[in-house]
């Protein structure tokens, strides 16, 4: 008679790959980074749009904490 196992464990192995769509330099300056931002959010949803712009206001307001 064949019984089935009281207990299984099962090991899973997972294989993440990250491809780099562009061949950028890591460290760029800041006008190229918020330029690139700014090309790549022209083409976003109008609601990740709109999700952009309330976290660049965040940061603004962060930064005008900071300053004053």
């Amino acid at each position: 008679m064949i019984k089935s196992p009281k207990s299984l464990t099962a090991t899973i192995h997972v294989r993440f790959h990250y491809k780099e769509n562009e061949t950028d330099p890591l460290e760029q300056g800041t006008t190229e980074t918020i330029a690139k931002i700014l090309d790549e959010a022209s083409d976003m949803d109008p609601g990740l749009q709109e999700l952009l712009i309330k976290f660049a206001n965040y940061l603004s307001q962060i930064s005008q904490k900071q300053e004053g």
